[in-house]
């Protein structure tokens, strides 16, 4: 029986594919490959629509000057990729620092309401004091870049030979735990497979290595 080990963590996708033997040991049947198609990749993406919005020179100015709040920034993003479902609609809120919009309109001399009137997120977006409203559909798709490259690769490897036929496949690492990832992989899978999501799997990577470093 052999089984993918697909670990998705902050920063990438490692994907292992092992076969079990019949004295209860795993033989490797292709070595550890992936990218950089983490959780992290969801971030560059959310990062990216602001720097449309606001441009490179504010945004980079804020995440040098203000590095408290872009901390504040990451950990709220973090929050919102493990609640966010296929199922969201609507405006997805997300908590923004004060200090960007600020400095934005100190370097400008405009509003944020006027930089998102002229992009291309007007209707879909709406950012008041600390709080910016996204249309759920553009939230969503800021997990597409990744998910597809994830996916993608799964394919690849089962393609090769001695992969073929594997359709058992375990989710593991704090990316995994996002229903947005979970529902790409289990829709881009052949008919047939089975994907195994442990509870708490963003311990089971560091649980492992506890487990596993010798005394």
């Amino acid at each position: 029986m052999s089984f993918c080990h697909i670990v998705c963590v902050g920063g990438t996708a490692d994907i292992t594919v092992h076969q079990r033997q019949g004295d209860g040991t795993l033989r490797e049947l292709h070595k550890a490959s992936g990218g950089a198609w983490g959780g992290t990749k969801v971030d560059e993406e959310f990062y990216q629509l602001i720097i449309r919005i606001i441009g490179a020179p504010a945004w980079y100015k804020f995440t040098e000057t203000q590095i408290a709040d872009f901390l504040d920034l990451q950990r709220e993003l973090e929050t919102k990729k493990r609640t966010i479902t296929p199922a969201s609609n609507g405006m997805i809120t997300t908590k923004v620092p004060i200090s960007l919009s600020k400095i934005y309109k100190n370097d400008s001399g405009e509003g944020i309401d006027e930089a998102i009137d002229g992009s291309n997120y007007t209707g879909k977006l709406e950012w008041m004091s600390d709080k910016l409203h996204i249309d759920a559909g553009v939230f969503k798709n800021l997990f597409k870049s990744c998910s597809d490259k994830i996916v993608g690769h799964i394919k690849e490897l089962l393609a090769m030979p001695d992969v073929k036929g594997t359709h058992i496949f375990l989710l593991v690492g704090g990316f995994s735990e996002s229903a947005m990832l979970q529902d790409a992989i289990i829709k881009g899978l052949p008919q047939g497979s089975k994907v195994i999501i442990p509870d708490e799997a963003g311990l089971c990577v560091l649980k492992g290595a506890v487990m596993l470093t010798p005394v």
